[in-house]
């Protein structure tokens, strides 16, 4: 998974392969490791709770959630792409 962050706009581009992770799994993960020790993480999350894609950013991770309906729907067609509310969100 890749995090590209412009502006005030978040996006992750995932494979194929994570798309279906995300589905089976709910989860999707990736971190960089700076030579401190310290990570920054970037957590993808498809959850029953969720009503829209939300982000939030709490210390040193991002954590998106997606409705898991919307993660069905997306691992079973071949949209690339789906979109969180309102202007600078793109997942």
């Amino acid at each position: 998974m890749k995090l590209r962050i412009q502006g005030n706009v978040l996006r992750l581009r995932l494979t194929q392969k994570e798309v279906a992770c995300l589905h089976d799994h709910n989860l999707v993960e990736s971190a960089i490791q700076f030579p401190s020790g310290r990570a920054f993480r970037y957590v993808l999350v498809s959850s029953s709770e969720a009503s829209e894609v939300s982000a939030d950013y709490d210390g040193d991770s991002i954590r998106v959630a997606v409705p898991r309906a919307v993660v069905i729907s997306w691992a079973q067609s071949t949209e690339v792409a789906i979109d969180g509310p309102g202007k600078g969100w793109g997942y």
